[in-house]
């Protein structure tokens, strides 16, 4: 019997943390799964879109915008950027605290997918991604000033508003050092373990 539970105990496996998990373990279609964020806590789990074909990386999508007719109102309280929100099939924020468990070191790489109003597409990929959490508000910043990390001005709002054609408006969803002042129509932000 002593032998039996032994034999079970090192069989288990554990559950997945992110999606690069899943994808390790043969799940390579993309789309809404269920994944443990919390090392240690096998009962605290969020549901996550897993993007599985881009790079064959396993990306865990945080956030998403899309031009399709249910829009999704971004200009949030902080409390609910810190929980998340939205249906992770559509527009979605998935919560600064997922993002916290799912990056505790900064080994993780950091992936952002941009398309304009022309269908000119472009993404930026950064090595080094740690999303602290309270008391140092995440990102470094305060989000009492909107919907994403800036004060007086900013080079991106991938938050912004989102208008239905090419627009210069202030709030819009914007990344300056690609498509200069011109809104965007579609982002996503993407994270997986870098090792």
């Amino acid at each position: 019997m002593v032998k039996k539970v032994k034999h079970e105990i090192n069989t288990w496996k554990s559950p997945p943390r992110h999606c690069k998990d899943l994808l390790v373990s043969g799940d390579n279609v993309s789309g809404v799964r269920q994944i443990h964020h919390f090392p240690n806590r096998p009962y605290f789990r969020v549901n996550a879109y897993c993007e599985q074909t881009i790079d064959g990386e396993g990306w865990t999508v945080v956030q998403r915008r899309s031009n399709d007719s249910n829009r999704e109102r971004f200009y949030r309280t902080f409390k609910e950027y810190q929980l998340g929100f939205a249906d992770t099939g559509g527009e979605f924020w998935l919560g600064l605290d997922p993002i916290h468990a799912l990056t505790p070191t900064g080994l993780h790489e950091l992936r952002i997918d941009l398309e304009d109003y022309d269908g000119e597409q472009g993404f930026a990929k950064y090595g080094y991604l740690r999303v602290e959490g309270p008391p140092f508000y995440y990102l470094g910043a305060k989000l009492s000033y909107g919907a994403w990390w800036y004060h007086n001005c900013y080079d991106s709002n991938l938050n912004g508003h989102q208008y239905n054609f090419a627009s210069t408006a202030v709030d819009e969803i914007r990344w300056n050092a690609w498509d200069g002042h011109d809104s965007l129509r579609r982002t996503s932000m993407m994270v997986h373990p870098a090792y």
